[in-house]
Order: structure tokens, then sequence, then C-alpha cells
């Protein structure tokens, strides 16, 4: 594999380079960067060291530098990054992706990228990190009761990361009973207790809730 820290490197002189021109358009820049950014991936995106998880991460974040962030872009991106990067990269690529994709939209984007990652068929690990972000997102913003929320929850709890997942099941019954609904927080209580292989840290931090 290429030295991604050189393409890193590279990349940095080469955007320095570009917002310097007076002859390029904004839009001939980005698409002559991202051009650039791709090649590199080509050549060092699946190599194991941190500057070529760094270098999906400076993708994703030139895809969504001009809102409105395009889904379909991020997982583009992301499908890419599950056959060519090693599995942290990856997954560290798909919370870079949601991350950017909260902060514009909320919930609601996050779950349209998960939606089109699904749709593509990205690696299993990097659409569980979608759906983590994604039921948490729905969780700060109070949306256990609309079907939205209720969708993401419901499919971030059927995957296998929800069997080692304490957190989420702690904000899933706090949100439930702040919401007012207490039977259904006691049976989110209930099926986190089936659900976690190791339930002892869910019930430790259980018992230090207020």
């Amino acid at each position: 594999k290429g030295s991604a820290l050189l393409a890193r490197h590279w990349l940095a002189l080469l955007t320095k380079r570009l917002m310097g021109s007076e002859t390029l358009g904004e839009r001939e820049r980005v698409t002559e960067l991202g051009s650039a950014m791709d090649g590199c991936l080509e050549h060092c995106g699946g190599a194991a060291c941190p500057e070529a998880s760094l270098l999906w991460q400076d993708r994703l974040l030139l895809s969504a530098a001009h809102p409105p962030l395009q889904p379909a872009a991020l997982a583009a991106i992301l499908v890419r990054a599950g056959r060519g990067a090693q599995r942290d990269a990856a997954a560290e690529a798909a919370a870079r992706a949601a991350e950017l994709a909260e902060e514009e939209g909320g919930a609601e984007r996050v779950a349209q990228v998960a939606k089109e990652c699904a749709r593509r068929g990205v690696p299993a690990e990097v659409q569980a990190v979608l759906e983590r972000v994604c039921a948490r997102a729905c969780l700060r913003e109070g949306r256990v009761k609309d079907k939205e929320g209720e969708r993401a929850l419901e499919a971030w709890a059927a995957g296998d990361a929800a069997k080692a997942d304490h957190q989420v099941w702690l904000e899933w019954e706090a949100a439930e009973r702040a919401a007012g609904r207490h039977k259904r927080a006691a049976a989110v209580h209930w099926r986190a207790m089936k659900t976690l292989a190791d339930p002892a840290p869910f019930l430790h931090h259980h018992a230090l809730l207020p």
C-alpha cells in the first residue's frame, strides 16, 4: 500500500494550491480535490495505519462541506470504505459520517444515511455504527413516541451490537420514563436484561441513576 501519511501531506498542499487559484470556481476546486482524494484512497486507503482512517474521514468532510448534505454521497464513500479500508477504519468512517449527518439534520438525516447504506449493502459493522448513532440521536431528541424513532431503536436493538451495549439500553429506558411511559420503560429494562450477553454493567449503572 502507498503511504497514507504522504498522501495526506500531498493533499494538504494541493488544497492550499486550489484554494489560492483565481481561475477555478468553487465547484471545480471541490471536484478536483475529490478526484485527488479518491485516487489516494484507491492506492493507500486500505493501509493499516491511523492516517488511512483519517483519509476516509477527510473524504467524508469534503463531501459534506457544501450543504445540503447528500446521504447518497456519504453512503457511496462508506460502501468504498467497507470494501477497501481496514475494519476499524471503516467503522470510524461510519461514525464520522453519522456525526456529520446529525450536525446538519439531526436523527432524521442520520436515518437517511443509514437507509441508503443498507440499500447499497455496506458491511454489518458499518451499518451497526450508523444504527447506534441514529438510535442515540432519536433518544436525545425525545423521539421515543414517533414511528421513525421507534423504527431506529428497533433496528439497533435487533443487531448484534445491542448484546454488548448497555449504554443505549440505559438511555432508552430513561427516555421512556422521561416521556411518562413507565410500562414501556419497564419493558425496555426487561428486554435489555434478556438481550445483553453480560447485564452486570447495565445493572450497575442502573443502580446509580437518580
